[in-house]
């Protein structure tokens, strides 16, 4: 099927250079050869990744992953570590690339932080969440492999707005990380940065279930009471509007096309509004 798109692909395009030109007709032909190589290709990471899954399952695969960065790790030790942890990454280039901003009480390790997970983990009384699987523990069919890259943390001052909302100190320092998604994953970087302890202020949800997970033992990271009750999300049930700490900073866009034009293409927030400034300015 990828050789037929192929070929309809190579004499669209040679009738292009024929005539000099797309017209409006070959240039929707081409776009949509264009859309069904993408899902195509889709399919057979998405096949890839499960076969992958199975693969780590029968041999008592890998759980949780926190992966530092290079300087922090000797040069063997990383490539071993690497080679062994990593999954199969993307054979296609991302079109989008996303990068966010965080602000937590302690700054989170640099680097690439790797997790599997399980997403949308409901028991009764309890809330919807994300759940990072624990090292060691085999790696369920539908769990989820979640990466991303801690790039920047730097000490920020909290505006007073920020330090009445979260309970803290007025003027009182916090880090601010710039982290760059590798996967998508539903509430990816509130549930990976609590499994780093280094929850998100205001993440009240993720914080009360890293309390859970410190209390327990990394290795069990169970998300529900003995009981089957919620009790450990109360608190994040009482107030579900409460700010958290994330903001949608960066978004580039890596690929032609039509409504934005030449690649790439960059929007950019401004200053979160928890922010007053770096830690250094007077």
């Amino acid at each position: 099927e990828q050789e037929r798109q192929q070929q309809q692909q190579q004499q669209v395009n040679s009738a292009v250079e024929a005539a000099g030109g797309l017209s409006e007709q070959e240039r929707q032909q081409q776009l949509r050869l264009q859309r069904q190589q993408r899902r195509l290709q889709k399919r057979q990471h998405q096949e890839q990744r499960q076969q992958h899954r199975m693969q780590s399952s029968a041999q008592g695969g890998a759980g949780l992953y926190t992966t530092v960065g290079a300087s922090e790790m000797p040069g063997q030790q990383q490539q071993q570590q690497q080679q062994q942890l990593q999954p199969e990454l993307p054979p296609v280039a991302p079109r989008v690339r996303k990068t966010y901003r965080c602000i937590t009480a302690r700054p989170p390790p640099r680097g690439l932080i790797q997790h599997w997970v399980l997403q949308e983990v409901r028991e009764v009384g309890c809330m919807a969440h994300t759940l990072p699987l624990p090292e060691g523990q085999p790696v369920p069919p539908e769990a989820k492999w979640c990466a991303l890259e801690v790039m920047q943390v730097e000490k920020v001052k909290l505006s007073e707005e920020a330090s009445e909302c979260w309970g803290v100190d007025p003027g009182a320092v916090a880090y601010q990380s710039t982290v760059r998604l590798i996967t998508g994953r539903t509430h990816q970087i509130r549930a990976q940065f609590a499994a780093c302890n280094c929850s998100l202020l205001g993440d009240s949800l993720y914080e009360a279930l890293a309390a859970r997970w410190q209390e327990s033992g990394v290795s069990t990271y169970s998300s529900i009471d003995g009981n089957g009750g919620g009790e450990w999300c109360r608190a994040a049930q009482k107030d579900p509007s409460q700010p958290v700490g994330l903001q949608a900073w960066q978004m580039e866009i890596l690929e032609d096309g039509p409504y934005f034009g030449p690649a790439p293409v960059v929007f950019q927030a401004g200053p979160p509004w928890w922010w007053a400034g770096n830690e250094s300015e007077e």
